[in-house]
């Protein structure tokens, strides 16, 4: 699918939600925003993923099997969010190494409010956050899920942080492993939502019900 057509279709979804509640039209914004960003690439992907930098560059790849697939880096937005390319043309955008949307999956993550979580990873802390999916569903409109985490260190394989997450239709758990050392700057006055998280170095996320979780790790 195409950009603009891509694009066209996530906003005619928002329009007809414009009766919704606040979160719905908050997530429905940040839907719009992040699915012009994560397009697949159209036409030929080959040679337009050939185009791309080899470094830096991710593996990813399916937890229910399948090779790891090599991705490249398309570009990154003045905001932070980086949308990395697959050879098929397919996207994955990030916030700080945290996964906000998929695109040429077939059931993908239209976008995802992960502010909770970058915090939790910026301070290091364990305790109990909250994010937001968007999908798209068959009449084309966009469905809002919510979940509540739990957030928990983990030591094993190595020291990372564990995001256990139930909604009212799905539940996941998500792993994130990072550099140690310290994250924030305690001397400013930058709130949590608003200090830099470690850049994550290897990671399980989950995307939807039908592509399950994948696996990312930093090649650079």
């Amino acid at each position: 699918m195409t950009r603009i057509a891509l694009s066209g279709m996530v906003l005619c979804a928002l329009l007809a939600g414009c009766s919704s509640d606040g979160e719905l039209q908050r997530v429905g914004r940040a839907t719009l925003s992040d699915a012009l960003r994560a397009a697949p690439v159209s036409g030929d992907p080959v040679p337009a993923y050939q185009r791309l930098p080899a470094h830096p560059a991710m593996g990813a790849r399916r937890e229910s099997g399948g090779a790891e697939v090599i991705l490249r880096r398309r570009d990154r937005s003045a905001d932070g969010v980086e949308t990395w390319i697959a050879p098929d043309g397919s996207g994955f955008s990030f916030r700080d190494g945290v996964l906000i949307g998929t695109r040429g999956l077939g059931d993908d993550l239209m976008a995802a409010d992960v502010t909770d979580l970058r915090a939790r990873l910026a301070d290091g802390q364990d305790g109990r956050s909250e994010r937001f999916h968007s999908y798209l569903t068959g009449e084309g409109q966009i469905e809002v899920r919510s979940y509540v985490c739990d957030l928990t260190h983990v030591l094993q394989p190595r020291p990372g942080l564990r995001e256990t997450c139930a909604g009212v239709s799905d539940s996941f758990t998500n792993t994130y492993f990072t550099p140690p050392g310290p994250t924030t700057d305690r001397t400013t006055d930058r709130t949590r939502a608003e200090a830099p998280a470690r850049s994550v170095e290897t990671s399980r996320q989950y995307v939807s019900a039908a592509t399950g979780a994948l696996r990312f790790r930093n090649l650079d």
